[in-house]
């Protein structure tokens, strides 16, 4: 006669008070890891960096648009990159010019304008916090340009901003780990912000 193993016996279903008791405990257990997690010098210190970093990207981008800090220089060399041709006149997409000390800084235009002629003054704005120069103006137009590198740098700091926005508005600050991710966004941009 083949040996037959005891059945298993069917799971009983917890009762409705005890899901509850579950759920509560599970909820008291969040909310006690939570606290202790706020209480933590990691927490407090990423948070705060991570405020600062997207105040540094929008002071940036608001002087990209707004004032900044100018500095005159002497134009050595300038010359122009065109592009199409508007109402018989070729507009300057890029111009580039070089100063008497030795800087070469490359202004993307996209409209026509006179070429400064050699020993006129430029200007190059700079911003307040980390003093990088992302505008300037010829003396022959009275238009502010985007410096040609900084392009890159107004598109990650505004797609940086919004995503450690949306990181706060959604309370995901609050983990551990989405915290830990943000913050090395945050570091990797802020670095590029600060080579470029």
């Amino acid at each position: 006669m083949p040996f037959e193993a005891p059945k298993k016996q069917g799971r009983t279903p917890l009762t409705a008070e005890q899901v509850k008791d579950i759920i509560a405990f599970k909820k008291q257990r969040e909310q006690r890891l939570l606290l202790k997690f706020k209480k933590t010098k990691k927490y407090k210190i990423l948070n705060v960096f991570n405020i600062l970093c997207v105040v540094v990207y929008c002071e940036v981008i608001f002087c990209m648009y707004g004032p900044a800090k100018y500095t005159s220089y002497i134009c050595e060399k300038a010359t122009a990159e065109y592009g199409v041709l508007v109402n018989g006149k070729y507009t300057i997409d890029y111009l580039n010019v070089l100063s008497t000390n030795g800087n070469y800084y490359k202004f993307s235009i996209g409209e026509h304008i006179q070429i400064p002629k050699p020993n006129t003054v430029f200007y190059v704005g700079k911003d307040f916090f980390l003093n990088k120069e992302i505008k300037g103006m010829v003396i022959t137009s009275n238009n502010e340009y985007q410096l040609w590198r900084v392009k890159p740098l107004i598109f990650l700091g505004i797609f940086v901003t919004l995503i450690t926005m949306l990181v706060f508005f959604h309370n995901m600050n609050m983990i551990n780990y989405s915290l830990i991710a943000i913050s090395w966004l945050n570091v990797i941009n802020l670095l590029y912000f600060i080579v470029i």
